[in-house]
């Protein structure tokens, strides 16, 4: 039976269980404050990479007198990515001079503040819309110079063997930029969910959210289609076709293999179901020529 003296250990312990709610709230700020310095230094390396490899060469070789492509299409393919570089470039600094190891003072989660560099950086994030508005183009005008192109597909190709691309495509890394604003997205949203309404970073960063969700709902509406246009063209690149496989509305639906059951053996086939057709290759392994693929409209699948 509880005493009269004890009563009051009831308001210690839901005060207690406050601070350490709080605790735990500002240790998961820390946290989230590392993943988001982490992440947006891997992202600028990434960006750092196709400026590197790709961008530069090919506006050096726009100057030559037989250029692997011309400034207008270097300038089309690349859209504002020089711009978005700027930027990340700036946040970063920012972001490092705020939270980096060197920081002085070195950040507390308790008075730390991360909302007021987003909030400042927010409005200059509406130039991702631009560079996705042209990315779909971007993919197609890759998918055609590399199957029209020979110095380009050979540009390329030794471009992404460079040990320093890790085995990803040219492709996508031009996804990157696509990518990384619903990842703002969603680090703000954990992050103000793990900020104390009274802290003072808290009103920073909802406002920031607001702005950058505006152009992060516009990527998320557009990503899947552009990660599909990604995989028609690994699939033409890796059949060897010469024709680009994208087209207006042309959806990919499935992939998978399949065996043809013959009398003597047993042969493999890869079969691409898109929305207007069915592509299959007759070979076991993809092909490097533009032999040996059969495309079917589905109106005569029946």
């Amino acid at each position: 039976m509880m005493t009269e003296e004890a009563a009051p250990s009831e308001g210690g312990g839901g005060m207690v269980s406050g601070v350490v709610e709080i605790q735990q709230m500002l240790s998961r700020r820390t946290q989230i404050a590392a993943e988001i310095l982490d992440t947006e230094r891997t992202y600028v390396d990434g960006l750092t990479l196709i400026e590197k490899l790709f961008v530069t060469p090919l506006l050096a070789s726009a100057q030559q007198p037989s250029p692997i492509l011309t400034r207008k299409e270097v300038r089309q393919l690349f859209a504002n990515f020089p711009d978005i570089i700027t930027l990340s470039k700036e946040l970063l600094a920012q972001l490092d001079a705020r939270l980096g190891a060197t920081a002085q003072p070195a950040w507390d989660a308790a008075t730390g503040r991360v909302g007021d560099i987003f909030l400042r950086m927010a409005p200059f994030m509406k130039m991702y819309s631009l560079y996705l508005r042209n990315f779909r183009s971007a993919l197609a005008d890759i998918s055609t110079w590399l199957g029209t192109n020979g110095a380009f597909a050979q540009f390329v190709q030794q471009a992404s063997a460079r040990p320093e691309c890790r085995g990803l495509t040219f492709q996508s890394y031009l996804l990157l930029p696509v990518q990384r604003i619903p990842r703002y997205k969603l680090l703000l949203e954990d992050m103000q969910r793990h900020t104390p309404r009274q802290h003072v970073d808290y009103t920073s960063i909802g406002s920031a959210l607001r702005m950058i969700a505006d152009v992060a709902d516009f990527v998320n509406e557009n990503i899947e289609e552009h990660e599909m246009a990604l995989s028609m063209i690994e699939i033409q690149r890796g059949l060897g076709l010469k024709e680009s496989l994208l087209a207006p509305g042309r959806r990919l639906i499935k992939a998978g293999k399949l065996t043809k059951i013959c009398r003597k053996n047993h042969q493999q086939r890869s079969f691409y179901l898109f929305s207007d057709m069915l592509l299959y290759s007759g070979g076991p392994t993809p092909r490097i020529d533009d032999t040996g693929h059969r495309r079917v409209g589905l109106e005569d699948c029946k």
